[in-house]
C-alpha cells in the first residue's frame, strides 16, 4: 500500500506506476472530500476505477451533521454515476450499486 496526493497532477507517477502498467487504486471514502475540479482531474487520470459517490445534496448537509464534529468537511458530490460518465468520454459504467436500495437487507422493511 502507498499513500499519495491524488490532487497532484502526476500522482500515478510518484506511486511509481506508468499508463502501461496496472494498478488498483481504492478511493473509497474520500472523493467527496475534495474540491470539484480535483474530483474530476482525479477520473480524467484514471483507465479503470471503482469508487463511492456522495450526491450534492448529501455534500450541503454535512455541513450540519456528524463529519462536522471532526472538523470534515463534504465538497464535491455528483448526480449518481452519470456525474461521472459526463468528465470523459472513454468512461463506461460497469456496475452500480446503491446502498439505499439494499437497506432493507440490513433494517429489515
Amino acid at each position: 500500500m502507498q499513500a499519495g496526493d491524488v490532487t497532484a497532477p502526476d500522482f500515478l507517477e510518484s506511486l511509481g506506476l506508468e499508463e502501461s502498467r496496472s494498478a488498483l487504486i481504492v478511493a473509497e471514502g474520500m472523493l467527496y472530500y475534495l474540491q470539484p475540479h480535483d474530483g474530476e482531474g482525479f477520473f480524467k487520470r484514471l483507465a479503470t476505477f471503482a469508487c463511492d459517490i456522495a450526491s450534492p445534496l448529501t455534500v450541503r448537509l454535512s455541513a450540519r451533521g456528524n463529519i462536522r464534529n471532526v472538523r470534515a468537511r463534504y465538497r464535491w458530490g455528483v448526480h449518481g454515476p452519470q456525474g461521472i460518465l459526463q468528465l470523459d468520454p472513454r468512461f463506461e459504467l460497469i456496475e452500480t450499486y446503491d446502498f439505499f436500495d439494499h437497506l432493507s437487507l440490513r433494517f429489515g422493511s
